[in-house]
């Protein structure tokens, strides 16, 4: 560790994953900490959706899609055969990334902490360690109701 200590990106959306990874050619593995945003996690189709912190690791692993969002070599066949069954599909998840993010839903229920489980998917695309957070995990639920929308964190 350098002796000013490590460089803190706070990462949202595609701009900063790209700022990870160019800060990842500055100064290091060692000396980098992402902070990614969670506020948009969904569980869908089965998986526990992490946008931000995909995006982060599909791009500090090198193993991003040309479109700069996905994971490079996903396709979308089930989402496709999902329409070709009338389902409303209003989120692309590609195979690949479903496969990695589908046992997210069991691991959470069982305590593991979502920094823990989110350190699987980046071991397995070989982008180097996460560190497990140890704070309590916080999820955020939207709940619709006739009279508008509410947020609660649970």
């Amino acid at each position: 560790m350098s002796p000013t200590g490590p460089v803190v990106v706070l990462a949202g959306g595609t701009g900063g994953a790209k700022l990870a990874r160019g800060m990842l050619d500055v100064v290091g593995p060692d000396e980098l900490v992402v902070i990614a945003n969670t506020a948009d996690d969904v569980e869908i189709y089965g998986a526990y959706v992490s946008p931000d912190p995909d995006l982060v690791t599909f791009w500090l692993a090198d193993r991003i899609d040309e479109r700069g969002w996905g994971l490079d070599g996903d396709t979308f066949a089930v989402m496709d055969g999902l329409r070709e069954l009338g389902v409303d599909v209003w989120f692309n998840l590609g195979i690949a990334t479903w496969r990695s993010e589908s046992s997210a839903p069991r691991a959470l229920d069982d305590g593991v902490r979502l920094t823990q489980a989110h350190a699987r998917l980046a071991a397995a695309l070989a982008s180097g360690p996460s560190a497990a957070d140890e704070r309590p995990a916080v999820r955020t639920r939207v709940l619709a109701t006739a009279t508008g929308r509410r947020c609660r964190s649970s």
